[in-house]
């Protein structure tokens, strides 16, 4: 790891010394060369006119007047600010556009000796008539924006995900890897937390990603190192999914639909409308999706005499969903100071896995061999429904506003899980059906406060308070051989109350000088959780307060280098299923228990980046250290009194430490052929101690993605997406290596007002899912495939009221413009 840290730190210092061997240019005769140099700042703030909202990401260009050559540029921020550092004395013209607007021309703008400053205040952009498949085809690669808190991934363009969800989205995308049961990781784990525009979402993680449509998502927010404004939970970080919305004024739509191989199909549908005094949609999506596949395992259990009991099984697999959701937003603009926005969202998530598996089992004491089926079907589902209430008040122009927030969440959970076993002669030998069920509510209110002091200083603060509740009955049945019917199993029946009340505040101050910048903050949280367990009439108190500080700061070397670095405290709180100290029987050889004593893991997180812009191509290059206390794993071990049966628990374990670079290259190779390389490498060890024993395991990991697009002709463009992921250990085992390989290919029609995109998923099969658990009495062995090749088509059509304009040429696209968008 030594000689790995060395070639990074050598890596960097030569792009550093890359970056700063520019020629320097000679001086007018007769000036002052002091007066002559490139330290001049060239300000302003971009704003619609007709809603007098910020401009966020437009592209500023300045030009030299004399012979119209492009000297720099950049993009606003999310205020509307944009600054053009290191500009000379001169004579000069500035454009400023953004998709959806008329481009603005500022004529003349002369640049001093002597200045320090010019400010060219604020600029007011008219939405251009333009069609909204105008809008969408500027999208027609990947993105990322690189911010000093975070990366923002414009996921538009992604053909090969069309059809499918958040989860393809993922694949291919910086930090993220996906396994082929739709597992996500961000930078190795699977702890993280999701947010939609913003706001949380009642559903978990994986569930709220399997549900998104591709089709619906504007971008994805990366944030791996959150500031302390952010809530502070998850072990990796965030990903916040934006949602599209209407940008343009009056009526506009997308309309998608969607089929496939193994009865995949959807549809889902956007209309928006918006004027100057307000702006509402209406969004309706319903999917269903199959995946069938193979499943194989092995399992051997040692009793404390030294006997084993084999179990080994092979069959077919089964996953299907069928979700739907209506989602409605509306935003009034009181005033060009005061803005009031609600939204609504109803869905309802059904999941189904089964798997009909021929099982073997013997043991070493009789030698016997038993064959039977078993038969397993596990069922998830309920409705969802939120409402969010938002105020914006502005107190000027300049970013100094007050924004409350309220939300509302309200989801049912009725999960239902059967397994039986039948005998060759079809006879059912035994059988068990488990039921939890109960709803889940959750209250937010949230107030943020910024005050930009100057133009480089501004501070923030805020409080929140989350309040949680949910009620969980279990009911576990076993099936009569004789009656053919399902009883109840009293004694495994239990009923739980959760109670999770978290309140904060906190503050952040952020700072500019010269190319330096400097953020840091710090959150406060006192968190108040109740468990009761009725039937047993007990309960599980915590009352804590924590401390989470956050800092983060960046060095501007140039226009085209820049490096940034952070910290940051984050936790990961138990979940509710985690807590129940019940035995939960999921199938004849496998029962779960939880752990209300489990305690939360707290995750001290350190990053460095280094950015650097070559021509029309991009590298960046990241190095994180990641350190997680009171580390929580999922464990096996044999059950007490079972001799063939295996109890899954929870469990700290100890600590992980995780030590990793990850570096993406974007290059464009020629007119019609880009190239985006991604890769996450990162050494993994995990030490502590579980039933006595202590442990020490470690891995080197590795994964990579190469994503390349092709424009074969107007209007044609090819996407092939590969991926593989290595080996990584746990505490108790490893998971193998695989790889995918995705492709695509992209037609419109109609004037671009229809697209049609074909895509194959997983060409070669070589997607799969194989881990080990091995430990001194239990071996476990587990592999899983699904269907391949997956063929699905997308078609979309985007309508609004809107006189087609023609596009820009790409001759006349800036350079700037291209490299702003990474």
């Amino acid at each position: 790891m030594k000689t790995n840290f060395i070639t990074i730190i050598l890596f960097l210092a030569t792009f550093c010394t890359f970056s700063n061997a520019q020629e320097p240019r000679g001086n007018r005769p007769g000036m002052n060369p002091q007066m002559m140099k490139a330290n001049i700042t060239i300000t302003g703030k971009v704003f619609s006119k007709n809603n007098q909202k910020p401009v966020e990401y437009a592209n500023i260009i300045l030009f030299r007047k004399q012979d119209s050559t492009q000297v720099n540029g950049n993009i606003s921020d999310k205020n509307g600010i944009f600054k053009i550092t290191k500009v000379r004395p001169g004579r000069y013209f500035l454009d400023i556009q953004f998709m959806g607007f008329a481009k603005k021309r500022i004529e003349r703008l002369g640049v001093r000796p002597g200045s320090d400053i010019v400010d060219v205040g604020e600029i007011y952009l008219t939405p251009e008539m333009v069609n909204m498949d105008e809008v969408l085809v500027e999208a027609d690669r990947i993105s990322v924006a690189f911010q000093i808190d975070k990366k923002v991934v414009n996921v538009g363009s992604q053909a090969v995900a069309a059809s499918g969800t958040a989860v393809d989205v993922l694949e291919n995308i910086p930090s993220v890897t996906v396994d082929i049961e739709g597992n996500v990781s961000l930078r190795g784990s699977e702890n993280f937390t999701v947010l939609i525009d913003g706001r949380p979402t009642i559903l978990e993680p994986n569930e709220i990603l399997q549900q998104l449509p591709a089709s619906k998502i504007e971008n994805i927010e990366i944030i791996t190192n959150p500031s302390a404004k952010f809530d502070p939970d998850g072990v990796a970080g965030i990903l916040n999914v934006i949602m599209k919305k209407n940008k343009l004024e009056g009526i506009s739509g997308i309309i998608n639909l969607n089929g496939g191989t193994n009865k995949k199909y959807g549809t889902d549908v956007l209309v928006s409308y918006r004027n100057h005094k307000y702006s509402a949609f209406l969004s309706l999506d319903y999917n269903q999706r199959n995946f069938s596949g193979q499943r194989r395992s092995e399992r051997i259990l040692t009793n404390l005499s030294g006997d084993t009991y084999q179990t080994n099984s092979e069959g077919d697999g089964n996953f299907s969903m069928v979700p739907y959701s209506i989602r409605s937003g509306f935003e009034y603009f009181i005033s060009p100071m005061d803005m009031l926005g609600l939204g609504v969202t109803f869905g309802n998530r059904s999941m189904k896995r089964s798997s009909d598996l021929m099982y073997e089992e013997f043991n070493s004491i009789d030698n016997i061999k038993k064959e039977y089926l078993s038969i397993d079907e596990t069922k998830r589902g309920g409705n969802y429904f939120s409402f969010n209430l938002d105020y914006q008040h502005k107190f000027n122009n300049d970013g100094h506003e007050l924004l409350g927030k309220a939300s509302f969440n309200t989801r049912s959970g009725d999960d239902e899980s059967i397994n039986y076993l039948k005998e060759l002669s079809g006879e059912i030998s035994e059988g068990q059906k488990s039921k939890e069920s109960g709803p889940s509510t959750d209250y937010r209110f949230k107030i943020d406060y910024t005050w930009p002091l100057n133009k480089t200083d501004k501070f923030e603060a805020g409080i929140q308070s989350r309040l949680d509740n949910s009620n969980e009955d279990n009911d576990v049945f076993n099936f009569n051989t004789e009656t053919g019917e399902y009883e109840i199993q009293e004694l495994f029946c239990h009923s739980t109350e959760y109670q999770k009340n978290i309140h904060s505040a906190y503050s952040m101050y952020s700072f500019a000088r010269g190319r330096l910048g400097i953020q840091g903050g710090l959150r406060g949280e006192y968190t108040n959780r109740l468990v009761e367990l009725i039937d047993e009439d007990k309960s599980h108190k915590i009352n804590r307060v924590d401390l989470f500080p956050s800092a983060h700061i960046s060095w501007k070397q140039t226009e085209r280098t820049q490096f940034m670095g952070s910290y940051t405290r984050r936790i990961h709180r138990p979940r509710g299923y985690w807590l129940e100290p019940y035995i939960t029987w999921r199938d004849a050889y496998t029962v779960r228990q939880g752990n209300p004593a489990i305690k939360p893991e707290y995750i001290d997180s350190y990053e460095l980046s280094f950015l650097q812009y070559i021509g029309k191509n991009m590298f960046s290059l990241e190095a994180y250290r990641r350190i997680n206390n009171n580390k929580v794993e999922r464990v096996q071990s044999v059950y007490e009194g079972y001799d063939d049966v295996i109890l899954q628990s929870i469990a700290n374990v100890g600590k992980d430490y995780t030590f990793g670079t990850e570096f993406m290259l974007r290059m464009n190779l020629t007119k019609w052929w880009s190239v985006n390389l991604m890769g996450n490498l990162y050494d993994y060890q995990i030490k502590g101690e579980f039933n006595g024993q202590e442990f020490d395991n470690g891995s080197f990991n590795w994964n990579t993605r190469a994503n390349s697009d092709f424009k074969l002709k107007t209007g044609t463009t090819l996407q092939i997406n590969s991926g593989y992921n290595s080996r990584s250990v746990t505490a108790q085992g490893e998971r193998k290596a695989s790889y995918r390989v995705n492709m695509a290919i992209k037609q419109s029609f109609m004037k671009k007002k229809m697209t049609a995109t074909l895509q194959v998923r997983d060409i070669f099969g070589t997607g799969k899912r194989e881990y080990v658990t091995d430990t001194d009495r239990l071996y476990s062995y587990n592999y899983m495939e699904r269907e391949a090749p997956v063929i699905m088509l997308n078609l979309r059509y985007n309508f609004n009221n809107y006189r087609e304009t023609k596009k820009r040429s790409q001759e006349n696209s800036s350079e700037f413009e291209m490299e702003s968008e990474f």
